[in-house]
C-alpha cells in the first residue's frame, strides 16, 4: 500500500512509523494515563488493518485512483478496551 504525504510524494505505508508515534505521544502524558506495549501494538495493528481495509475499499485500480469519501472508525477506541473517554 502507498501513502500519499503532504508534499505528494507517494511511500509505502509503514507500521513501524505508526507505533513509533503512539509511543512518542504517549511518553507524553501522565504515567498512570499511558497505554501498555500491548496496547500500542494492538493499535498499531488496527490501523494498518483499516488502512489495508481503506485502500481495498476506495482505489479504483481502473483509474488507478482512489473514489469516495472515509467516515470515521466508530467504535475503534472500544474495540481496543480503551474506554469511552480515549480520544484517537
Amino acid at each position: 500500500m502507498k501513502i500519499i504525504k503532504r508534499n505528494g510524494a507517494e511511500v509505502a505505508f509503514d507500521a513501524k512509523k505508526i507505533e513509533n508515534a503512539i509511543r512518542k505521544a504517549n511518553n507524553e502524558v501522565s504515567e498512570e494515563n499511558r497505554l501498555s506495549e500491548e496496547q500500542i501494538a494492538l493499535i498499531t495493528k488496527k490501523v494498518a488493518a483499516l488502512a489495508n481495509d481503506l485502500t481495498a475499499a476506495f482505489y479504483d485500480p481502473t483509474d488507478n485512483r482512489f473514489a469516495g469519501s472515509v467516515q470515521g472508525a466508530d467504535g475503534f477506541a472500544a474495540d481496543l478496551g480503551l474506554g469511552d473517554d480515549f480520544l484517537l
